[in-house]
Parts: structure tokens; C-alpha cells; sequence
């Protein structure tokens, strides 16, 4: 297994234990990070559009400020409520529901009892004859208490609720163990007015740990027996729904509330999580002041759920929401569950939804185990944001969609760990042969070879690989005796100039700087990232390179007054390239008979007056690209057979070249080969005389009238031995 392949099979490894951890610790524990998640699901409220009251039907008489200083504030007396009931009746409202409790002589004691019952009539008498009035009471569920309990009346657990539907699963021994509320004691109102109302359902919000209301517990739980909320009542009532709201039970759990055909969600306690319509006054209001006064239209209250509860500043019964505005009074956040009841729009929060995070993680970690593997660290950075953001746009379309509010903090954190933990194996496997290759290569690359070189670090094979590549040398004539006669400091800053200028040409070529040879720097192209035009890739670098030799070599001229030249041979064929050297100590380089060629190739230059030399294999690959003549036929020494040189001239689309100079020399090369001296050397005249400049012609036109007068050997084949 390679280098690679471990590290995509630990990230895998990675994103899988991080999907399998995060489900686990929610599964051991339902509530981590609650109040984060509750943090984020308020933040989620507060950012969805604003959703005005569906309800119209329910309308709040306020007991407001105005009211308050007309007639003082609650609690008020039993006849001036029953004043109220009737008024508001005037109105043919369908419900009348009262945030409050009438404990009357619950509250006394003694003598005071029938002067309590007797206070008493005016509101039973208004209770009896209106007959749709809805009204609360309160259940303790602090700690119990030593002192004796007030006792039960009669009429609470006639109304407790009957209808308990056990779904698939479940059965009537599974009610005890039910997570509910449990009351340890209840303020109801008194006997008479508990059977005269239409009926009553406890008023209690309870806040989570942070002081927030966001749910209402529809279900709570009292002495083994189940009672329903205000709000249910009040949606009952408002249905004309005569049987009492049916109770769903799964295993070990409340699964929601059916009101007649509506059907509610809840959590497990029995919970409904409240979907806010708005900050304050999304409900319509009217005043109690203007009800008693009759200064109300009758269309504001016909057929309307009116809700008869405390807003004035002080005095009402504010509680801490999580909305932007987030003060509201109790009377409004039981219009919102009303709402909820009537017309959908309650969130969703419990057994289901966290199934939903389950899958949820885990479908991350099959995300990451398809996408993380492989990634850059830069690429990981993209990742990173497509995740989050995907992940945070995906949860709250989800959420302003459906109402279901999946678990955003834990699958933000399993991200955060995947890639966390994808960013440590990288780190200490891919990362680190990463800077190792960086460190071995970025003086001999270009920075964007070696950036492909380090997406495909495979390529680099340890202890050397047969590859077909092209090889250079390029060497400066007569700097031994150019360097005698100046300082060393100038020796060195010249060689400096000319590694520089030598060195960028093969980097922005694609080619990689072997080494330093003395006066002489080597060169390479197709490895370690592979170029199958390697060979017209060191072609045109050679070219390159012979101009910016010219500015070198005419800063010597001005600095030193001596001139100097350059040599370049170039070889392509089969070579071992990789790191060669010691266990302590080595180098990324090519070895091979083709490498010796390229370096005997550019010690030719000198002697035919050339400036770059090629071998066959160079020529065959890259002919359709340059131009070249035909130097010779070449035995270097370690070879027994001959092989034909070429001078690299010029690029095929910048061929400014004299076309009879080069047939002069071509036609001269044939008769030299076919042993015509004098016809040769007549060629070769011809040629120098077209290009003055053409070293070769000069070396032939010697040898052919070196042979006119000293012919060679009958077995002379034409071919040049070197030893």
C-alpha cells in the first residue's frame, strides 16, 4: 500500500469515527450541548421571515394600563369579573377564555367561608349562564412540601383526561413509566366555578434552565392521572370538540395530542414547542376598558377566541421568549400555543428529530469519507466552507420549511472533528513528504513543477527508475584561463550571473537543475513529473539559454574586457533517474550511457565550432519543431558504433536562416563523405562565405584541404573516433 492509499484509507477511518463518536455521546446522552443547541435554535427563530398570526380568530382583551387606572389591578372582585363575562358575552364571542384562577374560599378559613361563597354567586351566576368560559388553574412541581396538601375537589379528576391511544409498541402498563411533568400539588378555583365553566386546563409555563419559555406542556401529569393545558381546552372548546383531546402514547413516551382531526407533535414529556407568530401585539387586542365601556365593534369579537389576561407594564405576567423583542406577557404566548393548535406551525422537537441527527451525522461522515480523501490542505479550506455553509443553509431551509429542528451545534462539531482529524493525518503522513519533497526540490524546480510534483508525490521513486528523458550540459569555454586573469570575487560573481541567468531558462522550461559541474551546469527534462515532449522542451531551453549567455557574455566583455563563449550538448534517450547516493547522504539525478553522450556532445562544440550539439534520439523527437543540420558521424569513447550529430539552429516558426548557406554546407558534407576533397572544400568555401559566422564550414573547409593533400587510409569510413 502506497503512501497515499494509507492516508485516503485513515481519513476514511477519520470521518467514519467521527460520525460513529458523535452519535454515540448523543445517544448516551439526549441533552449535550442543550444549551447550545437551544442558543441555536432561538438564533434560527429569530432569523426566519416573521410569521404573522394565522389566527385570527383569537383576540386578546387586555387588562392594560388604561384599564388598570380605571379600575384597578387584578386580581379583581368575583362581581366585577362576572360584570366582564357579561359584557364581553354582549359581544357573542364562541369563547371566553380567562388567564386566571378563582381559588375563593380555598383561600379562606372559618367564619370567612360563607361570606367567600356568598362573593361567590354574581361569577357562578355569569359562569352558568354564558357557558363558554374557559378557565385555569396551577399545578406545583417544585419540591414537595412537609405541610399538608390542600384538598382535591371533586370535579378536578372528573376532568382529567380519559382518551389515551397506545400506539404500535406500546400498552397501558408503558403509561407509568411516561416522562411527564408531575404536580406535587394544584391551585384549582373553587368547586361551584369548576363545575360551571366550561371547562379548565392549567396555566403553567415552564422555562428552560436559561429562563426561556419556548414549549407548553400540553400533557402534566397529577396525582397517576393526565391533565390537558389552558390552551388545549380553549382550542376544544373553540372546535366544539365534546370529547376530551385523545392523549398519543408511544413506548415509554407522549407522542403528541389529537384534537379532533388535528393532530399534534410533541417531545417526549408531552411538550408542544412553540412556534411564536411574532414579537408582542402579533394578536389583535382590545382593551378591557373599551369592553366595559361597549366601545368595540361587535365584529372584533363575534366568533372569536378572546383571551382575558394581563399586559400592563408591572402588572402582567411577562415572561422571557426567544424572540428578538423577547418580553412577552403569558396571555400572548398561550394565544401563540392556541394557534399552534388550531393551525399548525408548532416546531418539532424530540424522539424523531433526533433520529433525523443521527442520520444526519452519518450521512456527513459518508460525505467525508467520499470527499475528504486526497484533498489538499488549501482544497480541505474549501471544503471546510462548502460544509458549514451547506450544512447552516440546508438545516434552516429545513427548519422554516418543515418546523423540524435537528441537532445544528453536534453536526457542526462532527465536521469540525472529520476535518480536524483529516488535517492531523495529513499532517503527519502526506503534509510531511510534502515538505520533504518541497525542501529536495525547490532548488532544482521551478516552484510550479514542483507544485505538480507534490500533487503526484508517487512519481517519485526512491532509489531510481528506468525513463525515457532528455538530458543537457552547458559548459563556458576558456573560463580557466579567464578566471587567471581576474579576481576570485569575480570569478564567483560571474559563475553566479550565469547559474542564474542558466537556471531560470530551465526552470520556465519544466526542467530540472541537476547539478553544478565546476563552470558546467546539468540539466534534465521529463522527470520526476513526466513531459512527453521532453525533448523539444530542452531544444527550446538550449535556445533560450545561448541568448541569455549573449548578455552574459557582454557583461564580461564590459567588466573584464575578455570575451567568452558557451557549449551545449543535449541527449534524449532511456535513463535511471531518482536519488542515487549514500543511506546518509544523496541526490535526485540520472545516470546512464545516454548522460555520458549529452556531456561528450557538448565538449564537441568546441571542436567544430558549434554551440549546441544533439544526439540522434533528440533530433527524431523534435525535427517538426526546429531546425537542424547534420554535423557527423561520432564515435564517443564506451560506444562501438557511430552515431550521427546534428547542430540545433533555430525554431521551425522563427526560420530566418539563409537556405543556400545551409545546401552549400549539406552538398559539402556529402562530398566530404564520398571522399571529393576538392568538391567539399569548394562547398564549405561556399557556405563560410554566406555565413562568415559558421565555425563548422571553417572546420570542414580544413580538414578538405588537409585531405587534398593527405588523403586518409582506403578504410577511411568518414566517421570521427574520439578515445
Amino acid at each position: 500500500m502506497t503512501l497515499a492509499q494509507r492516508t485516503r484509507l485513515l481519513v476514511r477511518l477519520v470521518c467514519l469515527g467521527a460520525a460513529l463518536l458523535w452519535i454515540a455521546l448523543l445517544a448516551a446522552d439526549p441533552h449535550l450541548l442543550e444549551s447550545i443547541e437551544l442558543d441555536a435554535l432561538d438564533a434560527e427563530l429569530r432569523a426566519a421571515p416573521a410569521r404573522s398570526a394565522t389566527a385570527s380568530e383569537i383576540v386578546i382583551a387586555a387588562v392594560d394600563e388604561r384599564t388598570v387606572q380605571r379600575y384597578g389591578p387584578l386580581p379583581w372582585s368575583p362581581a366585577q369579573m362576572a360584570e366582564l363575562i357579561t359584557a364581553l358575552d354582549r359581544y357573542a364571542p364562541r369563547v371566553i377564555a380567562l388567564d386566571m384562577v378563582f381559588t375563593g374560599e380555598r383561600e379562606a378559613s372559618g367564619s370567612l367561608v360563607a361570606e367567600a361563597r356568598a362573593s361567590q354567586q354574581p361569577l357562578l351566576r355569569a359562569l352558568e349562564r354564558v357557558g363558554k368560559v374557559v378557565l385555569g388553574i396551577y399545578f406545583d412541581f417544585g419540591v414537595v412540601s412537609e405541610a399538608p396538601r390542600l384538598p382535591a375537589v371533586h370535579d378536578l379528576r372528573q376532568r382529567r383526561l380519559r382518551r389515551l391511544r397506545y400506539l404500535s409498541g406500546a400498552s397501558p402498563q408503558a403509561a407509568k413509566p411516561l416522562p411527564l411533568h408531575e404536580g406535587n400539588a394544584v391551585q384549582t378555583n373553587t368547586p361551584e366555578l369548576s363545575v360551571a365553566a366550561r371547562a379548565y386546563g392549567h396555566l403553567n409555563l415552564l422555562p428552560d434552565r436559561d429562563g426561556v419559555v419556548r414549549w407548553i406542556p400540553l400533557v402534566v401529569r397529577y396525582q397517576g392521572d393526565l391533565y390537558a393545558s389552558f390552551a388545549v381546552e380553549v382550542a376544544r372548546t373553540y372546535l366544539g370538540e365534546e370529547e376530551q383531546a385523545e392523549v398519543l402514547i408511544g413506548r415509554h413516551r407522549v407522542q403528541g395530542l389529537r384534537l379532533g382531526q388535528r393532530e399534534v407533535v410533541t417531545d417526549e414529556y408531552g411538550q408542544l414547542l412553540v412556534g411564536f407568530a411574532g414579537p408582542g401585539g402579533s394578536y389583535a387586542q382590545v382593551s378591557v376598558a373599551d369592553v366595559l365601556a361597549e366601545r368595540v365593534r361587535s365584529e372584533q369579537l363575534r366568533e372569536r377566541i378572546v383571551l382575558v389576561g394581563s399586559t400592563a407594564p408591572g402588572l402582567a405576567d411577562i415572561w422571557s421568549t426567544p424572540l428578538a423583542a423577547p418580553l412577552l406577557p403569558g396571555v400572548e404566548i398561550h394565544a401563540n400555543a392556541i394557534d399552534n393548535l388550531l393551525h399548525g406551525g408548532f416546531l418539532v422537537r424530540n424522539w424523531f428529530t433526533r433520529l433525523l441527527t443521527f442520520l444526519l451525522l452519518a450521512g456527513l461522515g459518508l460525505v467525508g469519507i467520499l470527499v475528504l480523501p486526497g484533498r489538499s490542505v488549501r482544497q480541505l479550506g474549501i471544503v471546510t466552507v462548502v460544509f458549514v455553509v451547506a450544512l447552516v443553509v440546508g438545516h434552516y431551509l429545513v427548519f422554516t420549511h418543515t418546523g423540524y429542528y435537528l441537532n445544528l451545534v453536534s453536526p457542526l462539531l462532527a465536521t469540525a472533528t472529520m476535518l480536524g482529524g483529516t488535517l492531523g493525518v495529513k499532517y503527519f503522513t502526506e503534509e510531511k513528504q510534502r515538505r520533504q519533497v518541497e525542501r529536495c526540490f525547490e532548488h532544482y524546480l521551478d516552484r510550479g513543477v514542483v507544485a505538480r510534483l507534490l500533487e503526484q508525490p508517487e512519481r517519485l521513486g526512491l532509489g531510481g527508475e528506468r525513463r525515457d528523458l532528455s538530458v543537457l550540459f552547458c559548459d563556458i569555454r576558456n573560463f580557466t584561463s579567464l578566471a587567471e586573469g581576474i579576481p576570485p570575487e569575480a570569478s564567483v560573481e560571474l559563475l553566479n550571473e550565469f547559474f542564474t541567468a542558466m537556471t531560470e531558462v530551465v526552470f520556465a522550461s519544466g526542467g530540472l537543475v541537476d547539478k553544478f559541474i565546476g563552470d558546467q551546469i546539468m540539466a534534465f527534462w521529463g522527470a520526476p513529473v513526466e513531459c512527453r515532449e521532453h525533448a523539444a522542451a530542452a531544444c527550446g531551453a538550449a535556445l533560450a539559454m545561448l541568448e541569455e549567455f549573449a548578455r552574459v557574455r557582454q557583461q564580461c566583455e564590459t567588466k573584464h574586457q575578455r570575451s567568452i563563449d558557451c557549449g551545449l550538448g543535449i541527449n534524449s534517450g532511456p535513463m535511471v533517474v531518482g536519488n542515487i547516493g549514500s543511506a546518509q547522504r544523496f541526490a535526485y539525478t540520472v545516470i546512464g550511457d545516454n548522460v555520458n553522450v549529452a556531456a561528450r556532445l557538448e565538449a564537441l562544440n568546441k571542436l567544430y565550432g558549434t554551440h549546441i550539439l544533439v544526439g540522434p534520439a533528440t533530433y527524431a523527437a523534435a525535427r517538426e519543431k526546429f531546425i537542424f543540420r547534420e554535423i557527423d558521424q561520432v564515435c564517443v569513447r564506451g560506444r562501438t558504433q557511430a552515431l550521427a550529430v546534428y547542430e540545433l539552429l533555430a525554431r521551425a516558426e522563427q526560420a530566418a536562416l539563409d537556405p543556400d548557406w545551409l545546401a552549400a554546407f549539406a552538398v559539402g558534407l556529402a562530398a566530404y563523405r564520398q571522399r571529393n576533397w576538392v568538391g567539399a572544400a569548394r562547398a564549405f568555401a561556399a557556405a563560410r562565405a554566406r555565413n562568415p559566422a559558421d565555425g563548422c564550414a571553417e572546420f570542414y573547409l580544413r580538414r578538405a584541404e588537409y585531405f587534398v593533400q593527405n588523403p586518409p587510409m582506403a578504410d577511411w569510413d568518414g566517421v570521427l573516433y574520439l578515445r
